[in-house]
């Protein structure tokens, strides 16, 4: 099996259909130890943004995604603005995970930060590093070779693409409804 590496992307497998948290999900790893794995899901946006939860934004329109089922209480976030926001901690490439909340607001505000810089999540998901290599063994996710993540790309048909990109079998699987009833 592949190795896990932060900036991978996990990519659920159509034979979890079933799953109501990780179906059709795309998960960017930002954390990894040999005890634990620790991500993000990009590709399932909450109805609310920012200004819903912190009324110190002004009107910007900052998502706020479904980061997994761990902590939903908390707010987490990745950018590529270390240089910006103090204390963020480098993953991968030029994506950061974490920095001075205060100072994410203030540059929100600012207009010094938008969606293309930032991506704002409740909760994250989490492995024991054991579980998760089980579970990519049963053929519940694949480890993508896509890399090249953009924080401001449209998230909607992320899985879709992956999936096109994967090809084969995956290329059928792309364009299936996701409630397969509705077929």
């Amino acid at each position: 099996m592949k190795k896990i590496n932060k900036g991978d992307l996990l990519v659920s497998m159509p034979e979890i259909l079933d799953d109501a948290i990780f179906n059709r999900t795309v998960i960017f790893i930002t954390e990894i130890s040999n005890d634990s794995v620790t991500g993000f899901i990009l590709n399932k946006c909450h109805q609310f943004n920012l200004t819903d939860v912190d009324k110190r934004i002004s009107e910007h329109k900052i998502k706020i995604y479904d980061g997994g089922p761990l902590s939903k209480e908390k707010i987490y976030f990745i950018h590529n603005k270390p240089q910006l926001i103090p204390e963020s901690v480098k993953f991968y490439k030029n994506m950061c995970f974490g920095g001075d909340f205060n100072k994410v607001i203030e540059l929100i505000n600012d207009g010094l930060i938008t969606n293309n810089n930032i991506r704002l999540f409740s909760g994250y998901t989490g492995w024991d590093y054991k579980q998760l290599v089980d579970e990519i063994e049963n053929k519940c996710w694949f480890v993508s070779d896509q890399k090249n993540i953009k924080l401001g790309m449209n998230d909607e048909n992320l899985w879709k693409n992956l999936m096109m990109a994967k090809g084969g079998k995956f290329q059928i699987w792309s364009n299936a409804p996701s409630d397969p009833l509705l077929n």
